[in-house]
Formats: structure tokens, sequence, C-alpha cells
């Protein structure tokens, strides 16, 4: 016979399993034996264990992945009975707990609402019941979080951006009323020459990732004859 809680079977092997699973919570048993002549021994020691709530697995981030996205999104299996989730997100690299510790979720799932910085990660999460029981910890994930690396222009992009600054270089010298001629952008003269200043010296004026070669003086020289008009721009190593 084995004595519960709040019952007793019998069964006729030195083993029982419940027909249902037992709710959670803690729960005691001891068991007697009862020979064929309805005589019983005496009850052997109680055993003491607990029912415990279903344990969540991840489902994201996805163990041992990398991304470039500082808000990630954690998510992990729901479990039967459970009210409340707890996530636990720690930084191994320089070994700073509870980046993340958040109780009382009611959906299982999570998304970080500061950015975290670059570095690797681990998480656990666990299920809690309306009683207030939890779950242990679930099998942790890891994750690492990258810097994000700004794009770098392709030599087409180089070939657009030199014609368009081109462009607007000859409307700015046609516009202060100097003649200008450009053949094409792989072709730029060296510096601008102004007869009317031709001992001034350039300075350079950046703009962007563009070095302009300019001269303050051109505006004096607008009644000047000029031969050509010559612009020099570089663009600069990203």
């Amino acid at each position: 016979m084995v004595w519960g809680s709040s019952q007793s079977v019998r069964p006729t092997s030195t083993s029982w399993t419940p027909a249902t699973d037992l709710p959670i919570g803690q729960y005691q048993w001891s068991v007697v034996a009862i020979s064929s002549a309805a005589t019983g021994s005496l009850k052997s020691s109680p055993v003491t264990r607990s029912v415990h709530i279903g344990v969540p697995t991840f489902i994201a981030p996805v163990s041992n992945s990398t991304s470039s996205v500082k808000t990630p999104t954690f998510s992990w299996t729901p479990i039967a009975g459970a009210t409340s989730y707890e996530l636990w997100v720690d930084r191994t690299d320089v070994a700073r707990s509870k980046m993340i510790y958040r109780t009382g979720l009611t959906s299982a799932s999570f998304t970080a609402t500061t950015p975290l910085p670059a570095g690797t990660y681990r998480a656990w999460v666990r299920a809690v019941s309306s009683t207030g029981a939890s779950s242990v910890y679930s099998a942790e994930v890891r994750f690492t979080i990258t810097a994000v690396t700004p794009d770098k222009l392709l030599p087409a992009d180089d070939l657009r951006f030199t014609r368009l600054l081109t462009a607007e270089l000859i409307s700015a010298a046609d516009s202060d009323g100097l003649r200008s001629r450009v053949n094409r952008p792989q072709q730029l003269p060296s510096a601008i020459m102004d007869e009317g200043t031709r001992n001034t010296q350039p300075k350079t004026t950046h703009i962007a990732n563009v070095a302009i070669a300019s001269f303050p003086n051109v505006g004096e020289s607008r009644d000047s004859e000029l031969d050509e008009a010559m612009v020099q721009f570089t663009l600069l190593g990203f």
C-alpha cells in the first residue's frame, strides 16, 4: 500500500505510477507491505518530493549565434501552468551580471528595451506558477553582439560621386562669371589658376570627404579676361 498526503492505493507490484499528472506542489509518501491475510508491515520512512512546473527552452536567440542587433528578442517555449516567466542575461566578456533581469513577464518573449553593447552574452529563463513555484532555470543560451561597421563606398559609387561634384563645381564657377572647362572627372586639372591672382596660395576647404582647392580672391578678378578656370578635388581615403 502506498500512502499519500490525501489518498492511498494498493498496487500489486513493487511500483506505481499516477494515472494523471500531479499538480505542482510538494508530496510525501510511505509504503506498507500487506500479506494475503491482510496483515501489514510497519510503514516505511516517508519520502518527500516536489513536482515542479515545466522548464522552458529557448527558441531565440539561437545558441552560439552572432548578430549586430543590439536590442535582441528572446523567446522560449510556453509552459502549461505558468503565469509568468523570469529572464536573466549576463555579459561574459567583461563579467557583468544581470545586463537584463526581468520578472513577471506574462508572455513567452521579451525584446530588450536598452541597447546592449557589443560583446558575448548568456541567458536563462524559468517559469513561475500561480502559487509562486518556480521551475529550474533553462539550459543557457550563448550569443554574441557585434559592432556595426560602416559600409565603404564602392568604385562605382566613387565615380558617381565624382561626376555629381564636378557638375556642382562647374555650376558654381559659371554663377561667378567664370568660363569653366572640365572634360572628364578623370582628367581634372591639378589646381585653380586665375591670371589675376597667380601668386595667391590656395587653401584647402574640407566638405565631407572631399577636399576642394579654392581661392578667397576669385571674386575680385571677375572683370579679368580668363582663358580657363580649372578645378581640382581629391577624394580622401575612407
